[in-house]
């Protein structure tokens, strides 16, 4: 089978910069391996280990393609194509580069980042200020973290849209707390109530959950795919334990989540029957 590898960025002398994706038959290293289903399966964990590490030092981030969990030739599940949980310092730049036909969730939980983009914007992002970048046709950005700014830990999320060639857009949304305690919360969406918009079927909730506290699924949907990510903490989901940065692929079947500890979960909601583009710049398949 013929594979893609990822689209990566590297470290310049003085900052990041992003590599081009090119094609190779000898790169499995770079895709997680297929898993067996749990005892039960419609639920499958995937560990925090198959994440992809890339950079070093100041810049450091652990991607996931989710469908490479499962049995699947699409690297991504439905409109989820990727996310990457990063770690940046101070003085790290990420240099202006361009996105086409990806849905872009910029999540932050820690820090503030400098954003600019081609469409004019200037914006200090943060925990409580969350980016989505709608990019269309094609949109340019660079991301930096001033010397004397604080430490940045986020999800990058690449979520597909419904259709290719659709109107270039950056929107923000100031959110009255970082998190949301003990109860869903709806961060970005295709619904008249989304904060943030998302040009096709998903939706994308988050939630920090107090140790011995529990929850179920946000409006439980069986047609609907879940993919609960444990962003930091301890979970146990029915019999399952999450440790941070593991996830867990939920079809057919409504969950009860225990918090072993203080717990930030961030769901993503799919319909993998709707329709959707999977030749996204990153969000497409990589298979």
């Amino acid at each position: 089978m013929h594979r893609s590898k990822f689209l990566g960025l590297s470290m310049a002398s003085v900052g990041v910069i992003l590599s081009k994706i090119f094609s190779s038959k000898n790169e499995d290293e770079f895709y997680v391996e297929k898993e067996k289903f749990n005892n039960n399966e419609m639920l499958q964990k995937i560990s925090a280990d198959k994440r992809i590490p890339h950079g070093q030092g100041a810049f450091q981030i652990r991607i996931l393609y989710p469908g490479s969990a499962i049995k699947s030739n699409d690297s991504g599940i439905g409109t989820i194509g990727r996310f990457d949980h990063a770690q940046l310092t101070p003085g790290v730049f990420v240099g202006m580069h361009p996105h086409q036909n990806d849905e872009i969730l910029s999540y932050l939980r820690s820090g503030n980042l400098v954003h600019k983009d081609s469409e004019g914007k200037q914006v200090t992002v943060s925990a409580t200020k969350i980016m989505m970048m709608n990019a269309g046709t094609k949109i340019y950005h660079e991301e930096s973290i001033p010397n004397d700014g604080k430490p940045v830990e986020m999800l990058q999320i690449f979520l597909r849209p419904e259709a290719n060639g659709l109107e270039p857009n950056v929107a923000f949304h100031d959110f009255e707390t970082v998190f949301s305690e003990n109860q869903w919360r709806l961060v970005a969406g295709n619904t008249s109530n989304s904060p943030l918009k998302i040009r096709s079927n998903t939706n994308v909730w988050d939630v920090r959950l107090a140790e011995n506290s529990n929850l179920t699924l946000p409006q439980f949907d069986a047609t609907k795919t879940y993919l609960l990510y444990n962003f930091n903490g301890k979970i146990t989901v029915n019999d399952i334990v999450l440790e941070k940065g593991d996830s867990l692929l939920i079809k057919k079947e409504d969950i009860k989540i225990t918090a072993n500890a203080l717990s930030d979960l961030v769901l993503f909601v799919t319909d993998e029957n709707s329709t959707y583009s999977q030749t996204g710049m990153f969000s497409g398949n990589k298979m």
